[in-house]
């Protein structure tokens, strides 16, 4: 994740609550995992890993499938993907790299 822009950017993972423990995602005691991404190097960067590999829309699923809502805060530009056909969508689109190895979302 990379906020190229001009103004903060906030992402946030909602877990569904039946698969908050068992998620990749799950990096706290609670739910919601967010990254408030700063304007301004080296604080406008976060990455994620979840493992090696490329990223199919199969092992995608099971990302969408363990998530309530995905969600980016910008004053420009805001999203709230809420199903998981939407989530695997825009994922999907933004995969990026050699083999399809990594997933890249910009604000910009």
């Amino acid at each position: 994740m990379r906020n190229i822009s001009n103004e903060d950017a906030e992402f946030i993972f909602k877990l569904k609550e039946d698969s908050a423990k068992t998620s990749p995602l799950f990096i706290s005691t609670s739910t919601k995992v967010s990254f408030n991404l700063k304007n301004k190097q080296p604080y406008n960067r976060a990455v994620v890993s979840l493992g090696f590999g490329k990223w199919t829309e199969v092992s995608i699923k099971n990302i969408a499938d363990d998530l309530d809502s995905f969600e980016i805060k910008h004053a420009i530009d805001s999203i709230l993907l809420t199903s998981e056909e939407q989530i695997v969508k825009y994922f999907f689109d933004r995969r990026k790299g050699t083999f399809k190895s990594r997933i890249e979302i910009l604000v910009h």
